[in-house]
């Protein structure tokens, strides 16, 4: 704008005008150029983050709870002080029901710090992490009801809440229904080369199978029995349910015989039986299930994801999850079968009765 009014000066006035007008210019730049600090951080606003998954079949609900800050120094250096992120308890925390239509009334579940749970090592700050638990004695979530997480600044007076249903699974001995293939309540033998379906819970959008392997090493000369285990093997994950209610598993049996030959060494003096193991069957709600599909890596040449938050005044995510654990389980025949005959291990001495 300024080189511009100065070229219009030398079309319009005479030079000893262009001269006052130049003098004029050059002062307002110098009075400009001596006034160099600008603040970039704006005017400071408050952003709560929170993460917490609810479990109604968990006798304590956790959630973290952070504050965002500004900072002019490192930001490594700033996030490794523990009063520049935690809020300790200048926070009110609580979950509530959400009241329905001629529901009963709401009820509150209230939080209080704990550090019993150790951070391991990192940027931010360690050794202890100031965590938010449900406070002893108070009651067991509903896997009924819809539950808001309630967070208020007990000096600024400013509220930030999320709110999620529970994954509707009961807590017995069976939650989940079983299509056809290994019904694990009825028939206790189990085949990781298999598929079948499985009925999923109300709001679970994601499952997750887990195989925890355990086995038996006897001596040869000794006799000595020496159980093993468990060894963790992931054998299905499903993605997002868009089209029924039912998750449909294709269970890995190859990544089953993969993880047992890199888990047991050879050893020529013992001998291998496939011991009791147990399956255990997790799940998640639609708003992990989102968060996880945003912030899996792109595989595409656009590689900024969006981020996604389901948190009302704030940042973050809160969703609801279950899990269930299916002991004494056996594997079948042909799951033994292939322990002992199969590239990946038939050199661990598995025994066949």
């Amino acid at each position: 704008m300024f080189i511009f009014g100065i070229h219009k000066s030398m079309e319009i006035f005479s030079f000893e005008n262009m001269k006052k007008n130049l003098v004029l210019l050059l002062s307002i730049l110098f009075f400009y150029s001596c006034n160099n600090e600008l603040d970039i951080n704006g005017e400071l606003r408050e952003t709560t983050v929170v993460y917490g998954l609810l479990n109604h079949a968990d006798s304590v609900q956790y959630l973290k709870i952070y504050k965002a800050f500004l900072t002019e120094e490192s930001v490594l250096i700033a996030a490794s002080n523990p009063d520049n992120i935690y809020y300790y308890d200048s926070i009110e925390v609580y979950l509530e029901t959400v009241q329905t239509e001629g529901g009963p009334s709401s009820q509150r579940i209230y939080f209080d710090t704990t550090t019993s749970i150790p951070k391991s090592p990192g940027v931010f700050s360690n050794p202890y992490q100031v965590l938010y638990r449900s406070r002893p004695g108070e009651p067991l979530l509903n896997e009924n009801e819809i539950y808001k997480v309630v967070i208020q600044n007990k000096y600024t007076g400013k509220k930030t809440t999320a709110t999620t249903p529970l994954i509707n699974a009961p807590l017995n001995s069976n939650p989940f229904k079983w299509v056809g293939g290994n019904v694990v309540s009825a028939v206790p033998f189990f085949n990781p080369f298999s598929t079948f379906r499985m009925e999923a819970p109300n709001n679970a959008t994601q499952m997750e199978l887990i195989l925890e392997f355990r086995y038996i090493e006897k001596d040869r000369l000794s006799g000595i029995i020496t159980k093993k285990g468990p060894i963790v093997v992931r054998l299905a994950n499903t993605k997002t349910l868009k089209y029924d209610d039912l998750f449909d598993y294709s269970l890995s049996g190859n990544s089953f015989l993969t993880a047992v030959a890199k888990n047991i060494a050879y050893n020529p003096d013992v001998i291998r039986y496939d011991d009791t193991s147990s399956i255990v069957v997790m799940v998640a709600g639609k708003e992990l299930t989102r968060y996880n599909e945003v912030n899996t890596p792109s595989l595409g040449i656009v590689e900024e994801r969006p981020s996604y938050t389901n948190v009302s005044n704030g940042l973050g995510l809160v969703s609801c999850r279950f899990h269930h654990r299916y002991p004494k389980v056996m594997l079948n025949r042909r799951a033994v079968d292939s322990l002992k005959y199969s590239i990946q291990t038939n050199h661990l001495g598995f025994f066949i009765d």
